[in-house]
């Protein structure tokens, strides 16, 4: 999105097209109100002031916007399930939430953060997307994690928010070095 789309949205927001209203409203008001002076007009002064303040609401309110796009939010898993037939080498089915960072048939990475560490549990497919936009995820697992991924299935709350789901997968894995 560009800086004049985002400079755009952020006046049709409610509190800047306020703000911008009120600054109008006020710079007209002011202009027949104030009375004329030789050195600098009060009644432009006012209508300046006014409208620079309304500009700068919208561009705080612009910034602000942009800053919250810049944020990448992973997608958050919900579910650990027994994967479905059709993927009998798969050890587990995530159900996360909907991302924009993924789409159908991509490869992800599941890690489970540990004092710090982010410990790789498996490699995913997306296998679906559903209508209300949740993702399935096929977790194909590492040998070692066989045990852990049993445990995920409980779906304990303290053990799927320490699950973290990233749409890339290691270069090792795709060299079929590990």
């Amino acid at each position: 999105m560009n800086m004049s789309d985002r400079i755009w949205k952020a006046l049709l927001k409610t509190w800047g097209a306020v703000f911008s209203i009120v600054s109008l409203a006020a710079s007209v008001f002011v202009y027949f109100v104030a009375p004329d002076t030789d050195t600098i007009k009060m009644n432009i002064f006012f209508v300046v002031i006014f409208l620079f303040f309304g500009i700068i609401i919208i561009l705080l309110r612009a910034l602000h916007d942009a800053n919250t796009d810049a944020k990448v939010n992973l997608p958050k898993i919900r579910k650990v399930l027994d994967p479905p037939r059709s993927y009998d080498k798969a050890s587990a089915l995530l159900l996360v939430d909907s991302s924009n960072l993924l789409a159908h048939d991509s490869s992800v990475t599941l890690f489970m953060l540990e004092d710090d560490y982010e410990q790789l549990i498996g490699i995913g497919i997306v296998i679906n997307i559903q209508d209300d936009k949740k993702v399935q995820v096929a977790l194909f697992k590492n040998n070692e994690s066989e045990q852990l991924i049993n445990q995920l299935k409980e779906n304990k709350k303290h053990d799927l928010e320490r699950l973290i789901l990233k749409p890339s997968v290691p270069r090792s894995f795709l060299e079929g070095d590990l």
